[in-house]
């Protein structure tokens, strides 16, 4: 298993060509550092654009190759099997568009800015207890607009933490992970979807004043035990 904590930066050039013959090139950057006198942050890590669409596979393989997908302890029937809905922790609707994404524990590694996935339909998505790293924050998930549930806990996940990360976002568990703030954006759809949201064992360090700020009406659940809130709770 890698460990992110040794490896100063790693570039792994990509490239994925769709149907229509457009390309998506990027690198892949585990860690942080300099490279002689670059500097290396997450924020340059995946330089993506295409004038075409690309379809769920493709989205799936950019995925794999992003996440050193030769290294999962299960990759069964990614990248061989021709149809992608067979592929290990995916799951399809009748039209063969993605709804589940479950690859927990099976040793994803990398920065991933969240997310340059384009998975339209996609409604659960779980990659807890990989060695993920990067930021999650709700502008990146242009393309998830039906995400319902997702898990990103025990991975290595940092800075601030949006937990309306989605417009359909009901259940998000960031816990296990190095946030040092998080908050809920009230402007975003999920404000009034958001039932559940786990933020326990992280490191995030803020006043209890704004960790309640614009807390959700219809919020059942808010865990935030194992972190260093300090202050008074509001009245």
């Amino acid at each position: 298993m890698l460990d992110l904590k040794k490896i100063i930066a790693e570039i792994l050039p990509l490239k994925v060509t769709n149907v229509h013959g457009a390309t998506r090139q990027g690198v892949l950057i585990i860690g942080m550092g300099r490279i002689g006198n670059i500097a290396v942050s997450p924020e340059n890590c995946l330089r993506a654009a295409s004038p075409f669409s690309f379809t769920d596979k493709e989205e799936l393989t950019f995925f794999y190759k992003t996440t050193l997908g030769e290294h999962w302890f299960n990759s069964d029937g990614w990248l061989d099997d021709e149809n992608h809905c067979n592929w290990f922790g995916v799951t399809c609707n009748d039209n063969g568009l993605v709804i589940e994404l479950n690859l927990r524990n099976n040793n994803l590694t990398g920065v991933k800015l969240f997310f340059r996935l384009e998975l339209p339909e996609l409604t659960w998505l779980d990659l807890a207890e990989n060695n993920l790293s990067g930021t999650a924050y709700s502008g990146v998930a242009l393309f998830l607009r039906k995400l319902v549930h997702i898990d990103l806990s025990n991975n290595e996940f940092s800075g601030y933490a949006d937990m309306t990360f989605s417009p359909s976002t009901v259940h998000a568990n960031y816990s296990h992970n190095k946030f040092t703030s998080a908050g809920f954006n009230g402007f975003n759809a999920a404000y009034k979807s958001m039932r559940v949201v786990d933020l326990s064992s992280n490191r995030i360090n803020q006043a209890a004043s704004n960790s309640f700020v614009n807390i959700p009406s219809n919020l059942e659940e808010l865990y935030l035990s194992n972190n260093y809130i300090r202050g008074a709770l509001p009245v």
